[in-house]
């Protein structure tokens, strides 16, 4: 047993040693192919590289459009896609990525190297090597008119390329003990071009300007002080350089200590929110001062401080914050599955108990009930005589009954079997309902109306807004679950189901953008009923969405989220006032 341990260690450490080597896991995949894959990457990267510093006004040299020259002026960056040579911005690059599933491109500041999987530049040092000759090849092989330069530039490269891998695959055949595949290019492209430059005369040979300066910079001049150079940088950076971990990978989910997949996706829905994070990593509880045993707060702080700790990177488990739970809230103890709906209930609560005094949310200030409660205002209306007799209540959640918007679809003649939307669900929550009363006094015309119309809004929106959707319904004997699609927006305006007016004054787009959320979570629940089946949870993590299920974490698109059966939706609000 202990021999198979060392045997998978030492596999992992080889695995992690040569990422590292290669800048990131998507780059080593490419560059580790000895055939074709390399061989096209490679010559595509380097045809960049080169026209950098080739004439740009060509549109376009042996099927690669040209980078422009390079200028420091330039504020913000396009990414040319090494693949097919588009232009993108840093907004569009995504998009491009999702659309063809190219994943590397150049940035046309500084030719750097940038992975779209790993959301960041990346740096391989024997891709550097090649890169550095590549940069400063115009310089070397300007023949006669101007318009061959990228022309020689690109087929020379190419050649050069196509030379490398086959001496390589000619060594791997034979067996003899070869060098990286880079290396053999990094010596090819040093060969073609020395010889290049033995054919021109020396006056023929450009060594002002910019692009002189840029070949001496780059160590072009032939007489191997390149080579020694590059090496010397590729030393320092081995002994100084430690690898990233990919973004991709370095998310972190959380361990299922036993039927407690309830707990964990709210918890990741809490752990990516931006004002927690201030709260809980800026001392916002001094859990060296508390005593408390089963602190909701310490248990919270501490899940926050395990997630965002920068030397790990596998799952965490939050046995704290569930000791805290089984303590303080009895019905959620035990290894069986809960609601996650009342878990969120018990946690923000539990939250905002341990930090004030004041028991009303309504009337208390705190940080929690500024982030979680708002308040709502139930209206009846008087038949007779149109008096109104408006109560406030604590806002939590916006509990959107997903039946009753059905039934009264059928009820109003609307088609059957159409899907259900977040939007109509909160109409349906705002419209006025009727209520049959008996012995109830008006107290403004003192008359006793045997219906009273009651009509919900909200007053007062918190930062953070959850609205379940109801899809259990409790019968004599089980606990039914609606299943089905249910369509909710990345964004939503929450003003047309409050009770602020909608004059022409404050209609403005100013004003409006004081009700817009951004939608930051949503957790669905697979399974027949409210106690059994598993949770999973799709979190934005900034300009991208994950799908955490429990300790495993899955990047996934807008689609893939919108398209999710939801029972628990969380958005945020754009634009904070506090």
């Amino acid at each position: 047993m202990a021999t198979t341990a060392t045997s998978v260690a030492t596999v992992t450490q080889i695995s992690l040693l040569t990422e590292a080597e290669y800048g990131c896991e998507h780059l080593a995949a490419i560059l580790k192919d000895g055939e074709d894959r390399g061989a096209k990457f490679t010559i595509a990267f380097l045809k960049q590289i080169a026209l950098r510093t080739s004439d740009p006004s060509h549109c376009e040299t042996n099927g690669v459009k040209p980078l422009p020259s390079f200028k420091r002026s330039v504020a913000k960056p396009e990414y040319i896609c090494v693949d097919c040579s588009e232009r993108h911005s840093n907004g569009d690059r995504q998009i491009h990525s999702e659309k063809a599933k190219h994943l590397f491109y150049v940035d046309s500041r500084t030719a750097a190297l940038f992975c779209q999987e790993c959301r960041d530049f990346v740096y391989d040092h024997e891709l550097e090597k090649i890169r550095a000759m590549a940069s400063g090849l115009p310089s070397r092989i300007r023949i006669g008119q101007e318009k061959l330069d990228s022309v020689r530039a690109a087929k020379l490269i190419e050649h050069a390329v196509l030379d490398a891998y086959s001496q390589a695959k000619k060594d791997r055949d034979t067996q003899v003990k070869r060098d990286k595949t880079t290396t053999y290019i990094f010596k090819s492209l040093l060969d073609k071009t020395n010889k290049t430059a033995k054919k021109r005369k020396s006056s023929e040979i450009s060594t002002n300007g910019i692009n002189g300066d840029h070949a001496h910079q780059n160590g072009v001049n032939g007489n191997g002080a390149d080579a020694v150079e590059i090496e010397a940088d590729e030393a320092y950076v081995r002994a100084n350089a430690t690898k990233r971990i990919c973004q991709s990978e370095g998310l972190r989910g959380l361990f299922n200590l036993g039927q407690t997949c309830y707990m964990n996706v709210v918890l990741q829905t809490l752990l990516h929110e931006p004002i927690l994070n201030a709260y809980f990593l800026g001392n916002g509880h001094k859990y060296y001062e508390c005593a408390v045993d089963g602190c909701v707060l310490c248990a919270m702080g501490k899940a926050f401080a395990d997630f965002n700790g920068c030397d790990k990177k596998d799952g965490i488990t939050a046995e704290q914050l569930l000791y805290s739970t089984w303590k303080n809230y009895p019905p959620l103890a035990g290894n069986r599955q809960q609601d996650a709906h009342e878990f969120y209930q018990f946690l923000v609560g539990g939250l905002h108990a341990a930090t004030s005094v004041e028991e009303d949310q309504m009337k208390c200030h705190c940080f929690f009930c500024k982030a979680f409660f708002g308040k709502f205002q139930s209206t009846l209306t008087c038949p007779m005589c149109q008096h109104t007799s408006p109560t406030e209540q604590t806002l939590l959640e916006l509990s959107l009954d997903v039946q009753l918007h059905s039934k009264k679809q059928q009820m109003n003649g609307t088609l059957h079997g159409s899907t259900p939307t977040l939007a109509k669900c909160l109409q349906s929550w705002v419209s006025p309902e009727e209520l049959t009363m008996e012995g109830y006094q008006c107290q403004g015309c003192h008359g006793y109306p045997d219906k009273l119309t009651k009509q919900l809004r909200i007053k007062r929106l918190p930062a953070m807004l959850c609205m379940q959707m109801k899809r259990f319904e409790q019968t004599e004997s089980e606990t039914r679950k609606m299943r089905g699609k249910i369509d909710f927006p990345l964004e939503i305006n929450m003003q047309p189901y409050t009770v602020a007016t909608t004059t022409a004054g404050s209609s403005s787009r100013s004003q409006n953008e004081k009700f817009v959320y951004d939608l930051v979570s949503a957790i669905v629940h697979d399974g027949v009923g409210l106690n059994e089946g598993h949770y999973i949870a799709y979190v934005k993590q900034g300009d991208r969405w994950c799908l955490f299920n429990d300790d495993k974490v899955t990047l996934v698109s807008e689609g893939d989220v919108l398209n999710a059966d939801a029972y628990l939706l969380f958005y945020t609000l754009r634009s904070l006032s506090w």
